[in-house]
C-alpha cells in the first residue's frame, strides 16, 4: 500500500513541475537536434562568345578554415544553374569553377565567404584556359560523352609491351562517382595511323568487344614520354560480343602518359 502511495504522489509532482513549465513558456526537456547547414549557389555561365553555355559543369569545394572538406558539382544544360548544398561539415567559404565541356575550357576559380544561405555569383565566363585532359567519343549516333579528370574521377592512359613484344596503348577511366566505366586497349606506341586488329579490345558501357572486323584505326598526332601529353583520335568498328551487333566508336582524347603497366 505504501508502495503504491509513493508511486501515485511521484506521478502528481511530475505533473506539476510540468504544467508549471508549459504555463511559463518552458519546453519539456527534449534532445536538441542541431540544424544541417544548407545553402545555394546559383548563376550562369557563359563562353568565349558569350553565349549560354548548353553543355557544361559547375563545381564548389567547401572549405571550413582552409581545409577542403568535400565538393559539389552540377551539370548545366541552359547556361542557368542552382546548386543546392548541404554539406557534412560546416563551412565557411566556397570555391567555384566551372567547365565548357562543348569548347574545352576553364573558368578561373573564384573564392566566396558564405554570409547567407544563397550565394549569386551572377555571370561567370568559361574562357580562362583549355581543359588540360579529356576523352570524348560517341557510339554510332548516339550523344557524345565528354570525360575530364575531376577530383576523383582519373584518366589514365598508359603504354605497354602485349606478349607478342609489340607496343599497344591503353586507356582506363576510374570514377568514384556517378560515371560510366571506360576502358581501351590499341594498337600503337608513337606518332602515327595504327589498324585496329584482334589483338585490341573496347569495354565502353554497355558495350564489350574483343571481336574487332580489322577495319578500323587509332591516330596519335602526339605522343609524349611519361608525363607528357598522347593526343589522338579513333574510328572503331567493332562487334558487341554481348549481343553480336555492329556499332562504330569515334573519339578524340588529350591525356598524360602514366607509368607501364
Amino acid at each position: 500500500m505504501r508502495k503504491t502511495y509513493l508511486q501515485l504522489l511521484f506521478v502528481f509532482i511530475y505533473s506539476l513541475m510540468l504544467h508549471s513549465c508549459q504555463k511559463n513558456g518552458i519546453d519539456s526537456p527534449n534532445p536538441i537536434v542541431n540544424q544541417q547547414q544548407s545553402f545555394t549557389v546559383k548563376g550562369r555561365l557563359k563562353n568565349c562568345s558569350g553565349l549560354d553555355i548548353t553543355k557544361g559543369l559547375i563545381v564548389v569545394s567547401c572549405y571550413s578554415n582552409n581545409i577542403n572538406y568535400e565538393y559539389f558539382f552540377d551539370s548545366v544544360f541552359n547556361g542557368s544553374f542552382a546548386l543546392s548544398i548541404q554539406p557534412v561539415h560546416t563551412v565557411d567559404s566556397v570555391r567555384v569553377f566551372a567547365v565548357d565541356l562543348t569548347n574545352l575550357k576553364l573558368s578561373d576559380t573564384l573564392n566566396y565567404k558564405l554570409h547567407d544561405t544563397l550565394l549569386n555569383i551572377n555571370t561567370l565566363n568559361v574562357c580562362t584556359s583549355p581543359v588540360p585532359e579529356y576523352f570524348r567519343y560517341k557510339v554510332d549516333n548516339l550523344p557524345e560523352e565528354i570525360y575530364t579528370p575531376l577530383y576523383g574521377d582519373s584518366l589514365n592512359l598508359m603504354s605497354w609491351n602485349y606478349t607478342g613484344g609489340e607496343p599497344m596503348t591503353s586507356f582506363q577511366r576510374k570514377c568514384n562517382y556517378n560515371c560510366k566505366a571506360v576502358e581501351f586497349q590499341f594498337d600503337g606506341y608513337a606518332v602515327g595511323t595504327f589498324s585496329v586488329t584482334g589483338r585490341d579490345r573496347i569495354l565502353i558501357n554497355p558495350w564489350y568487344s574483343f571481336n574487332m572486323p580489322n577495319i578500323g584505326s587509332i591516330t596519335y598526332t602526339t605522343y609524349g614520354s611519361l608525363g607528357q601529353y598522347v593526343v589522338g583520335s579513333m574510328n572503331v568498328p567493332f562487334v558487341d560480343n554481348t549481343d553480336s551487333l555492329h556499332h562504330v566508336l569515334t573519339g578524340s582524347f588529350r591525356l598524360k602518359r602514366k607509368n607501364h603497366l
